[in-house]
């Protein structure tokens, strides 16, 4: 499958490209800081920043993206938000990398999904911005 390698390389690039330095001022603040993008196979690339605790940055839903992050102890990996989605099997490959700070831990974190309705039933409103 061409895209496959096709997407397993953009993730990468986009993750060395989200993992920029986060400035000094939000490393010393208690919180989170998180830099998301998410590509979806012919259609647009989208980027965020979210920080919680206090909750912002440029996510649409910042409350409750962090709300639902919180529930996951800040691993992308383990959220569930919609658990009993019902998606199609369509084939339309969604990325998404999430770089960053949870508290103290370093988040790096990328993932494949089949098409656009799993990345959101995954992800819910962290992927929604």
């Amino acid at each position: 499958m061409t895209f496959g390698i096709k997407a397993a390389a953009a993730v990468a690039l986009c993750a060395g490209l989200l993992a920029a330095p986060v400035p000094a001022a939000a490393e010393r603040a208690p919180g989170a800081t998180l830099r998301m993008m998410v590509a979806v196979k012919n259609g647009p690339t989208r980027t965020a920043t979210l920080t919680c605790f206090p909750a912002g940055g440029s996510h649409s839903s910042p409350h409750r993206a962090c709300r639902l992050l919180h529930r996951a102890s800040g691993d992308p990996a383990r959220l569930n938000a919609r658990p009993q989605a019902v998606c199609t099997r369509e084939f339309r490959p969604a990325a998404v990398v999430v770089t960053g700070r949870w508290r103290d831990r370093v988040i790096s974190f990328g993932r494949v999904y089949s098409n656009p309705c799993l990345l959101r039933a995954a992800g819910g409103a962290v992927y929604a911005f």
